[in-house]
């Protein structure tokens, strides 16, 4: 394997140019190098002050998109989830969290989607399915075990997690217990679209919102891709590969036997599997060095007049153009994106040596890249979005023109019930266009029974006691509606024993998802992120513990 490594390196005639005089300088300064100025500087994806690697981030990137494609779950900021997901890993390696070869073995062994029809481990559907994926084995591998890292770290923080029993008393009561409330509404009047704003609202909106109207360094390029499965049929595997890979890797050929006692298939039954995986692996090998051929021709001729085209024409291979990407994207396989993306963004038009790239290995792909066209990341005018920033102007106009009323009548209501002015006196002088009086129960919130804002409403009384004012009001379709509760009368004992029961298991739930929540919120921060594109992080947490007393 170093061996390879070493024969990928000499091959870059540019590394192997720079470490030549790597060499040379050191034998003229010594350890100059050691100290070098360098030393201070922040790598453009970081943390804690150290690189994060393109193939790192795009291992977890794939994680995060598997689990949203595939297990429903969603995010505020998916490019945040995946940084607090980088910054997890780096902690579980700090405190020296590992995931062993044969527990990985174990836990993909498990894994039902590649069992045959009696639940038993089946190599060759492994690698089909893998195969269907576009990635191989072993950027399956890393995957999984960074999946099992992070579900290590969360069952190590969330064990911090506890509910008191005061919190556990107030939610069952506050799901028991039943309100009489008196209720009055404040309208929302504000039609977004009739809202006034002055061009200079309009300008000042975008000015602050520039964010809404970013765009990130895109680029576009030509490129030539050798394929791996295109020589394969040009490798021979002997024997003694064959029989050294089995005896290496003794692990991946584990299965139950019918009395439950797990047991090596015989090496008969495996042949065709190994020998088909080495013939890929040289086939890689093969395909990288189809592509340093051919990216020679770029280093030995440095005729600006040369094309990417005009010399792939010359050698018979046919030029593809990509599509305009970010340094996020995966203009390619899912496998050979990392290092594609990150040899494209390393080209330059202007100089002869990195208009074109070196070979870019990207495993069952390899590839060739030109420079063709780039769009540096930029604002977009103001005359161009002014349109979508009136709108957005008008919707902000009117949120805050109605958090004012609702500032003010919250004021008003505070100020004549110290007054001992009546509710309803109340709701007639600050001119609220409803006022009834009804009894709630937690359960109304849920079933045939709800109504707009009944969840938010069981929410917030849950803590309140007779005689109180709402401290703020709960959304509903017509505006915002104001409430006091008149009484608060104790449930039925019996349900509320079983409801304290039920409703601890879901507090404790909850609270191991905020304690995680938290965690990974306030690791980020610590760790200074730098990133080559913004990412929303909170200077606090921005959860709150909803079970605090």
């Amino acid at each position: 394997m170093f061996i390879i490594k070493f024969n990928k390196m000499i091959r870059n005639k540019w590394v192997w140019g720079f470490f030549a005089g790597i060499v040379a300088l050191a034998f003229v300064f010594g350890d100059f190098f050691s100290s070098s100025s360098k030393k201070d500087e922040v790598p453009s994806d970081s943390l804690d002050g150290e690189a994060v690697s393109q193939q790192e981030y795009f291992i977890v990137s794939q994680i995060v998109a598997f689990e949203t494609r595939n297990t429903g779950a969603s995010f505020d900021n998916t490019e945040r989830e995946v940084w607090r997901r980088l910054a997890a890993l780096k902690a579980a390696d700090e405190i020296g969290l590992k995931v062993r070869d044969e527990e990985l073995a174990r836990i993909i062994h498990a894994d039902p989607s590649f069992a045959d029809q009696s639940g038993t481990f089946n190599p060759e559907i492994y690698n089909t399915v893998l195969r269907h994926l576009g990635i191989t084995s072993t950027y399956y591998d890393q995957m999984v075990r960074r999946s099992v890292l992070i579900r290590r770290l969360e069952h190590i923080i969330s064990s911090a997690a506890w509910i008191s029993p005061a919190s556990a008393d107030e939610v069952a009561r506050g799901y028991t217990d039943s309100f009489n409330l008196n209720t009055a509404i404040i309208s929302n009047a504000y039609n977004i679209a009739e809202m006034e704003v002055s061009d200079e609202d309009v300008k000042a909106f975008y000015n602050k919102n520039q964010n809404l109207y970013s765009v990130p360094d895109t680029l576009q390029v030509v490129y030539t891709v050798f394929k791996a499965a295109d020589f394969v049929e040009f490798v021979e595997v002997s024997e003694e590969e064959v029989l050294d890979y089995y005896d290496a890797n003794e692990r991946l050929f584990v299965v139950a036997g019918t009395n439950g006692v797990e047991q090596v298939r015989p090496l008969e039954d495996v042949r065709g599997d190994i020998e088909s995986d080495l013939a890929m692996e040289t086939a890689k090998i093969e395909a990288y060095r189809a592509a340093a051929d051919f990216s020679d021709v770029f280093y030995t001729n440095r005729n600006e007049s040369l094309t990417f085209e005009g010399a792939a024409a010359h050698f018979g291979y046919q030029v593809l153009t990509s599509r305009l990407f970010t340094a996020t994207s995966s203009p390619v396989s899912v496998e050979g994106s990392p290092a594609f993306v990150e040899a494209a963004f390393a080209l330059n038009p202007e100089s002869a040596a990195t208009r074109f790239s070196d070979a870019v290995d990207g495993g069952r792909e390899s590839y060739v890249l030109g420079f063709y066209t780039n769009h540096l990341a930029h604002i977009k005018p103001f005359e161009d979005v002014e349109n979508l920033a009136a709108a957005a102007a008008r919707s902000e106009a009117a949120q805050v023109a109605f958090s004012s009323d609702i500032e003010k009548t919250m004021e008003g209501m505070v100020r004549g019930l110290e007054e001992n002015k009546s509710f309803e006196d109340l709701v007639s002088e600050l001119g609220l266009i409803s006022h009834t009086n009804f009894v709630f129960t937690a359960s109304d919130a849920f079933g045939e029974n709800s109504f707009p804002g009944a969840q938010e409403l069981a929410q917030m009384l849950r803590g309140m006691s007779s005689g109180e004012l709402s401290k703020n009001p709960v959304q509903v379709p017509q505006g915002a509606m104001f409430f006091q509760v008149l009484e608060r009368t104790s449930g039925d004992p019996m349900m509320y024993t079983s409801i304290k029961q039920q409703s601890t298991s879901g507090m404790y739930n909850d609270m191991v998802m905020l304690t995680w929540e938290e965690w990974l919120e306030d690791n980020l921060i610590k760790r200074n992120p730098v990133t080559r594109f913004p990412i929303t992080v909170d200077s606090s947490s921005v959860f709150e513990d909803e079970y605090a007393e």
